[in-house]
């Protein structure tokens, strides 16, 4: 698997048959994600999360990718604001 090739693609190009087989992850990948930019107040990106229920959120700057939010994130984001330990918050 190491040296797999992977293809967001709908269609893998045809490889040599010594090759390893190809990962084909389009099926999982989600196709419009939600994105914020650097500049969102946590305030919203909290009430976005709550209201449609994401798991992840891409953070740009100016088009860029600078990172990702995870519902982890918000979760823990919402612990410290509520003067709790993060580390003490069960996910599921």
């Amino acid at each position: 698997m190491l040296n797999s090739r992977i293809y967001f693609t709908q269609h893998a190009p045809t490889l040599p048959a010594d090759s390893p087989r190809p990962l084909k992850l389009r099926s999982i990948l989600d196709m419009s994600p939600f994105t914020v930019t650097d500049h969102t107040p946590m305030e919203i990106v909290v009430d976005i999360f709550r209201k449609l229920g994401l798991r992840q959120c891409l953070v740009t700057h100016n088009g860029r990718l600078l990172g990702v939010i995870t519902k982890k994130d918000i979760l823990r984001h919402m612990a410290q604001m509520a003067n709790q330990d993060p580390e003490s918050i069960m996910f599921n």
